[in-house]
């Protein structure tokens, strides 16, 4: 296993997503009820990132919630990329999801009357878009 796996296995991309909703909020309350977890939940998963890096991403303000630092800000805007990418990974396993693009056919002319009807044909009862 190479050192890179090594410092980010410990790492979840729950904690990531706690630790972006409580800077989206501002709070780690407001943080705690949007994600519907309890608001200990959300401070353990940041003080594990904080503990990871051994950096601070927030600044604690009493009575007014929580501010990115700097390293926090880099933190959260890779995380928020990190997140995105997850949710395009996970669709990719959904059962019936779509798939978009265009897909160009090409065949030589002398069989194209005894392949392509039949190819076309299983395309369009799979559910396969729209044929130009």
């Amino acid at each position: 296993m190479n050192e890179q796996y090594k410092k980010i296995r410990s790492l979840t991309l729950k904690q990531l997503a706690y630790a972006l909703a409580a800077a989206d909020a501002g709070n780690v309350t407001a943080a705690s009820r949007q994600l519907h977890v309890s608001q200990p939940a959300v401070s353990a998963a940041i003080a594990a990132l904080e503990q990871h890096y051994g950096l601070k991403l927030f600044t604690r303000l009493p009575a007014q919630g929580v501010v990115l630092t700097s390293f926090g800000i880099e933190v959260i805007s890779e995380a928020r990329l990190l997140l995105d990418q997850a949710q395009t990974v996970a669709q990719l396993s959904t059962p019936g999801a779509k798939i978009a693009g265009q897909l160009v056919l090409s065949c030589y002319e002398a069989i194209a009357p005894f392949v392509l009807p039949r190819l076309l044909h299983t395309l369009a009862t799979q559910g396969v878009g729209q044929f130009y």
